[in-house]
């Protein structure tokens, strides 16, 4: 029952704090979230085979695109086409950045606390500030990345009949560039 309570407290925070949805009015706050203003969401909870809870969630969001608008425009408005994977790409990456980063075999990323952003200073312009912020960052993500992230087959990549294949797709097939492929409708991200 605790772990049902903590996991729909949490829920409840990332839509209140970071989508900016109101329970008490049913509704998108004045302000919205990170993605804009929330139309409505639907989800669906289960739980892993370890007993945890898990959600799905579908959102609509006020002002997007329909799918079929967005494929339109990616068959027929090339500046939209280099638009739309110019912000996906910024925003999702299937690869982990291209840095030189030896990762300690001790490192344990779940008991260190974040690295904290810069202060800003007499020491150097803002530019420069942000500049060795981002390359910072880059390392610390490719550490995070090599230490969590990177995919090992375990025993739950082959349940559900899965006997010589991960049911995650692993190894992903490579794509060298993000692509629309209107014969399939289907939108390809970058993946290296």
């Amino acid at each position: 029952m605790a772990a049902a309570d903590f996991f729909e407290f949490c829920v409840t925070c990332v839509f209140e704090y970071l989508f900016g949805w109101d329970y008490a009015a049913r509704k998108s706050t004045d302000r919205g979230g990170i993605l804009g203003h929330l139309r409505a969401f639907y989800s669906t909870s289960e739980f892993t085979e370890r007993g945890s809870p898990h959600a799905h969630f579908l959102i609509w969001i006020f002002g997007a695109l329909n799918p079929n608008d967005i494929h339109r425009q990616l068959t027929d408005e090339l500046d939209f086409e280099k638009q739309f994977f110019d912000y996906f790409e910024d925003i999702i990456w299937h690869h982990l950045p291209d840095v030189e980063q030896e990762v300690d075999k001790k490192y344990e990323p779940r008991v260190e606390c974040p690295p904290a952003p810069p202060a800003v200073t007499s020491d150097g312009t803002p530019e420069q500030i942000i500049k060795e912020w981002r390359a910072f960052m880059q390392s610390e993500v490719k550490k995070l990345g090599e230490v969590l992230q990177r995919h090992e087959c375990r025993p739950v990549c082959h349940k559900y009949g899965n006997e010589n294949q991960c049911r995650f797709q692993f190894p992903h097939d490579h794509e060298p560039r993000s692509y629309f492929d209107p014969d399939t409708n289907s939108i390809v991200m970058k993946c290296l």
